[in-house]
């Protein structure tokens, strides 16, 4: 026989959620994760821009410079951009003066993502 009365209630179980600083408990809400899961990934925005290397006043540690992004490309935009990269390729990056930095080495792993973002990208110099 089990061990619980036989009108003793189920329990739900519990979701955690962080939610900019604080953690929150939840019951799941089938229908939100259902909506969730329709929408699919999150794309920044689809455009063309440039990638060029830089190493100069970095300690010689390779740098992907993303620049002169199309025209429309607000700073929200690139933010979402850098940090679904940073996701993606596991490194480190920032948004500085409307530029996106993104701290990795192999650089055709980062083209792949952005290939996989819908964003068009074009090499530009330092690449070998």
């Amino acid at each position: 026989m089990s061990d619980q009365a036989p009108d003793a209630k189920k329990k739900k179980p519990i979701r955690l959620e962080w939610q900019g600083g604080l953690l929150s408990a939840s019951a799941p809400n089938k229908e939100a994760e259902n909506e969730d899961a329709q929408k699919g990934p999150a794309v920044a925005w689809k455009g063309a821009l440039k990638i060029r290397r830089e190493v100069k006043g970095r300690g010689g540690k390779p740098v992907a410079l993303l620049h002169e992004f199309t025209p429309g490309a607000s700073g929200a935009q690139k933010a979402l951009l850098c940090k679904l990269l940073k996701e993606r390729l596991g490194c480190g990056g920032t948004v500085d003066d409307g530029n996106v930095l993104v701290q990795v080495d192999d650089f055709a792993r980062l083209a792949k993502a952005l290939e996989a973002l819908g964003v068009r990208a074009s090499r530009g110099g330092g690449f070998s």
